[in-house]
Order: structure tokens, then sequence, then C-alpha cells
């Protein structure tokens, strides 16, 4: 660079020194004498032509460097925005790739980005998608739910997870997402991610569990047994009724303690304590007992013989999970079944006893029917058997559609259904509301009572505006149960 600031000066120097041997050559050859004053014309001319010469040079040199720099720096900005091409292609391809609808939005709620997965999901194309917001895509509530959670993570600055469940064109879907927030170097939100994960059929499965659950509570409430069942750690998972009532322990207190802790049994010809447990290779494993006679002592410090049988639980791999307890009283194998009622279904007796003489009074001979309305047939099966123990008879109704027509055929006979326990809700067929409806039209003296797992139920709380004379929550309480029906038989 300096070197180029100096051509105009040597183009200077040499363009004199050139004109100067010239005027001295043509001088000499001319024989007249050379003097400075003849050689100043030239020294000058020879400066300044030298001077423009040099800067022309320097100049031209400089636009040559300048655009070489060019040049390089377009090369340099066209690899770079090859690069930058080939960057983004195989991020799109790998977001494509990603078997979960992805998408991101700038600072405007804008789309800037939406793979394949998030295309089917919405229906839409990206050509569709781009630069549109949410409420330009889905419905206005859908749409708004949306924004709000983007706001969250915009407000709060950190990645959060969502779960909602919206109507989309493959119908109600179940969504878990996490939405994370993009910052620029300044820290500033520039951009809204996603990650879509479809849980639809996982909450399905809930939803299946929990009405296996709900069974399985109505089940142990009902059964004669008392049922423990503990972890692989010995802590208790399960505690039924009749385990509370056997070892007058509370049963939610019982929950997550020490098997050891609530129930503890002793052999009755030694009075040592009966362990669950002993030691294999290094660990705690459970032991499985068939069923024997052992004595219990209950919280309160009685004696009570049970007979006690207790089985490992496997999972599908063979692997410990547990142990299952089951025991149940020596007295009560010895009584019968009106007797093994606990006191308040024995003081309930003969109230049911009038209540029965009363409904059957034209036919004396004929027991009181009961019509349970249920889909699930252990249920149905459940109410058979609680509503057995009081000498009802049970007739089954799957749906509203068959609890009509079994009231119906029953309705002018000697024998008609004196009482229906009807199920709220029955998917895929009709219900208790639109059933009793119906049956309150053939007989409006009908006596019918709502049955339902969900609690918060508007016709739950106001279920004698729906006809209902009462009400009952599953899982079904055995005393609880055989109350309602007499109250509705008594109405």
């Amino acid at each position: 660079m300096k070197k180029d600031s100096l051509l105009p000066l040597f183009y200077s120097l040499g363009g004199a020194a050139l004109l100067v041997v010239f005027a001295v050559t043509n001088l000499t050859l001319t024989s007249n004498q050379v003097t400075p004053k003849l050689l100043i014309i030239p020294i000058i001319i020879g400066l300044l032509s030298g001077y423009l010469l040099g800067s022309s040079k320097k100049k031209w040199l400089e636009k040559t460097r300048a655009l070489n720099e060019s040049a390089e720096d377009l090369k340099n900005n066209l690899e770079k925005v090859e690069a930058q091409k080939i960057l983004t292609e195989n991020l799109m391809r790998m977001v494509n790739s990603i078997p979960l609808p992805v998408y991101l939005k700038d600072s405007d709620h804008r789309y800037l980005l939406a793979n394949g997965q998030y295309e089917a999901l919405t229906g839409k194309s990206w050509q569709e998608i781009k630069g549109k917001t949410d409420f330009d895509i889905f419905a206005h509530p859908i749409a708004e739910l949306f924004r709000e959670q983007d706001q969250e993570v915009v407000a709060h600055k950190v990645g959060k997870t969502f779960e909602e469940t919206v109507p989309l064109k493959d119908g109600i879907l179940s969504f878990e997402t996490f939405k994370f927030p993009l910052v620029n170097d300044d820290g500033h939100i520039y951009a809204v991610g996603g990650i879509c994960t479809d849980i639809t059929n996982l909450k399905k499965v809930e939803d299946s569990l929990n009405s296996q659950q709900e069974r399985l509570d109505v089940v142990l409430r009902c059964i004669s047994e008392a049922v423990i069942v503990t972890d692989c750690d010995r802590r208790i998972l399960m505690f039924n009724r009749k385990a509370a009532e056997l070892t007058e322990h509370n049963a939610d207190l019982a929950h997550d303690s020490l098997l050891e802790q609530v129930y503890s049994p002793n052999d009755p010809h030694t009075g040592n304590d009966i362990s669950f447990w002993r030691e294999k290779d290094g660990k705690r494993v459970p032991v499985e007992y068939q069923e024997t006679e052992v004595i219990l002592r209950t919280r309160k410090g009685r004696a009570q013989p049970v007979l006690q049988k207790t089985m490992i639980l496997l999972d599908r791999f063979g692997q410990n999970m547990g142990l299952l307890v089951l025991f149940r009283s020596v007295t009560q194998e010895k009584l019968s079944p009106l007797e093994i009622l606990d006191s308040e279904a024995r003081q309930t007796a003969q109230s049911h006893a009038l209540r029965s003489d009363q409904a059957s009074t034209d036919n004396p001979d004929q027991p009181v029917k009961i019509m349970v309305m249920d889909d699930d047939p252990l249920v149905r099966k459940t109410c058979a058997l609680m509503l057995g123990t009081k000498g009802y008879e049970t007739l089954h109704a799957q749906d509203g559609n068959e609890a009509i027509a079994i009231y119906r055929s029953l309705l002018n006979t000697p024998n008609p259904v004196n009482a229906v326990i009807m199920d709220l809700t029955v998917p895929g067929a009709m219900g208790g509301l639109e059933a009793t409806s119906k049956i309150l039209e053939l007989d409006p003296d009908a006596r019918i009572m709502v049955a339902s797992g969900y609690s918060n139920d508007p016709v739950l709380a106001n279920f004698e505006d729906y006809g209902f004379l009462a009400r009952v929550e599953k899982p079904f309480a055995v005393n609880k149960l055989i109350q309602s029906v007499q109250n509705i038989l008594e109405h």
C-alpha cells in the first residue's frame, strides 16, 4: 500500500530524468551549449507528465485491487450462501423426517417453519401455512389456546410442556406439546418453536385403566375377603375395606406403610411372628403360603383367628412385583350370609323385610325385582352380588334401549320391575337420562335411581329434576347401595 502511494513521485522523477537526457542529447547533437536554463522546461514537463502517469497508475492499481477484493468477497459470500442453502435444506430434511409435528413462529406469531407432520395435522400445505397465524389456520377457540401458550413461553423465557385436547380434521385429538423460545445474542426472543406428541391413544389407555381401577375398587369393596397388595419393597399399594375392618387400621393411613406395620400375624401353635419375606442371593424375596389359620393382632391389640393365604405377584417377565395377602375371619366361616353383613346392613334388614312385603302384597311369593342398567358386565354382576345378600332379584340391561324393553315387557305382568338402577353414561348407546325419560312416559310411578362414576356431573347434583328418586356414586358401597334401593322402594 505504501509503495503505491510513492508511484507519482517515482514517475515524476523518472519523467524529468528522461526528458533531461533527451534534451542534453539533442543539444549535444546540434552543437548547442548545454545550460541549466535550457533544462528547466524539460524537467518541469517531465515532473508533471511523470506525476500524472504515476497518479493514473496508482489509481488503476487501487481499482484493480479493490475489484480483486470485491471478487474475493463475492466468491466468499457465494460460498457462504451456498453453504447456508445446503444447511437449510439439510435442516428441513431433518425436521421433515421427525415423526412428530414441528413448527416455528416469529415474534408476531407468524409461521416461519412447519414440517410435513404439522401439515398433515392441520390439513394445510406449507404454502397455506407460511406467514400465517394460528387464527388463519385453526378455529378461534383453538387459536386462542395456542396464542395463550405462546405468550406464556415468551413471558417466562423458558420451555414448557402443555397438554391439550382439541378437535381437528381427524377428530378430537390429545397432544403433549413442548414449546420453547429462541433467543438472540441481545437476549430478545425472536421466535417460539413447538414439538407435538399425539397422546390420544395414551389417554384412551389411561381412561381404560381408570375404568378397570373403578371396577377393581367395586370388586374389592364387595368381596368378603380382606385384600392387601404390596410392592417388592413391602410397601402397601392396596388395602381394601375388609382388611381395614379386620386389622382395625385406617385404609388411607395404611397405604404406603410397610406390610409388617399393619398386618403382623402369629403362628397359633408357637406364637412366633410369621414372616412374609426371606433372604435369597442377598435379596429379600416374598414367601408364598397356602391357606392356613393364623392369629392376627389388630391395631387395638385384639387377637383374632383368620385364614390367610399369600401369593407372589410376577410380571410378564417373571420378575417379582410384590405380594398379595388374602385373609378372612375364621368366625365368619361359621356364620350365615345375613350374619356376616356389617352392623349397618343388619340394622336395615328389618326395614327391608317390611318393604319387601309391601312391594309384593299382591304377589307375596314373588321376589322384589331390581333392574341394573350398566354397559359394564362386571358392574352388573357386582350389583347382583350386593343386592342378592338382601334377597333381591336382579335383571340386567347393557344400555337404555334394553332397559326400556325389559321394563315395558314386565310392566303389566303380576311381577313388574320394582326399581331401576340406571347408569348415567353409556358410550355409543342410549344412556340413563334418556332411558329414564322414556320409562317415566310408560310408568309415571317408576322408581329409578341414577348411578355414575363422575361425582361432579350436574345430573347427580340435581337428580330429582330429571325424574330420579335417588343417586348413588361408583364404586358402589354395599350398605349405601342397599339403603338407596330400600329408600326408593319405600317412596
